[in-house]
């Protein structure tokens, strides 16, 4: 739904971190066109950078990473439990960037959930985390910097019975959905499937028909109205632009990886995040302690030999 190229929920589980060898999430792996903004729910991730970038966000954190012309990123699950087992669930969102800054200089910005607005009201929790009342720096070459291009990202939670009617940033320009993550919702008086998306017309109209809090993404965009040309980790506008930054990449036209290891751990430190490129360095809350059993490896593939170790087991 353009402008958004994916939207990739997780709600992973994996053992106590003494039964695991490895470190899971997705080590070093590059992204260059658009901007990956990851939103998380419960979960708690160590990032690093080829920019010399590292931080550690979770539970109610977003980044903003515009990859624009190239940048390698590393982004580790974080396990915060020894002797039990290990959740978290969070969303990656793919957002496109125009041709004008689809060669823009990476950038990253932490939007740290102490910050991010919320207004409660007859049962309905609304967190803008962009949008309206969000004054937080996003990427200067961000499509979600411009307020002329109407993106708004909220996270709805409602109680049993609760109804609410948002506002919408525009009502002819902009493309705008809905994904309930959690609970039975119902949109416009349709009933939504846990996990499914609805393109909505008009204001959002969402009711919790359920016995449970249901929790839905709203994501509402201008669309860039730009060709998409996609090969894994690359977006761009033709095919001949997505060679060459899969040329850049191979060339090693990306910065130099930094780190020692694939996908850095940073052992017991508050949530926080480093970035030489703007000088800056950020912290929040206490020191957290998350595990590293192992090597870095890449979470899907875990998951898949997890699965098939219990398919073995019982």
């Amino acid at each position: 739904m353009d402008p958004f190229l994916m939207v990739g929920y997780h709600d992973d589980w994996l053992p106590p971190a003494r039964e695991l060898k490895e470190a899971p999430g997705f080590p070093q792996h590059p992204h260059a066109g658009f901007e990956t903004i990851t939103i998380t729910i419960d979960a708690m991730v160590d990032h690093a950078d080829s920019l010399g970038g590292s931080g550690r966000y979770g539970n109610g954190d977003t980044q903003f990473m515009c990859a624009g012309r190239g940048i390698s990123h590393s982004e580790m699950a974080g396990l915060q439990s020894w002797e039990s087992g290990n959740g978290g669930a969070l969303f990656q969102l793919w957002l496109s960037l125009p041709s004008k800054a689809k060669r823009c200089a990476p950038a990253t910005r932490m939007l740290w959930h102490e910050d991010v607005p919320i207004k409660v009201s007859d049962g309905v929790e609304i967190k803008t985390i962009v949008g309206p009342g969000q004054a937080a720096s996003l990427p200067p070459d961000s499509w979600a910097a411009d307020p002329a291009n109407n993106v708004q990202i909220l996270i709805v939670t409602l109680a049993p019975g609760a109804r609410c009617v948002l506002d919408r940033l525009s009502t002819d320009a902009s493309t705008l959905a809905a994904y309930p993550f959690e609970g039975a919702l119902a949109c416009g008086g349709v009933l939504v499937p846990e996990r499914h998306a609805a393109v909505v017309t008009g204001a959002p109209d969402l009711e919790n028909r359920g016995d449970a809090p249901a929790r839905v993404l709203i994501l509402e965009a201008n669309p860039i109205n730009e060709p998409v040309v996609a090969r894994g980790p690359f977006v761009a506008n033709s095919r001949s632009e997505l060679m060459k930054m899969s040329d850049d990449y191979r060339a090693g036209r990306f910065a130099a990886w930094p780190w020692p290891s694939e996908g850095p751990s940073h052992g017991t430190k508050p949530r926080f995040y480093d970035d030489p490129t703007t000088q800056t360095h950020e912290e929040r809350g206490d020191p957290i302690t998350l595990y590293a059993p192992g090597p870095p490896s890449y979470l899907p593939s875990l998951l898949g030999r997890l699965a098939r170790r219990r398919r073995d087991e019982y």
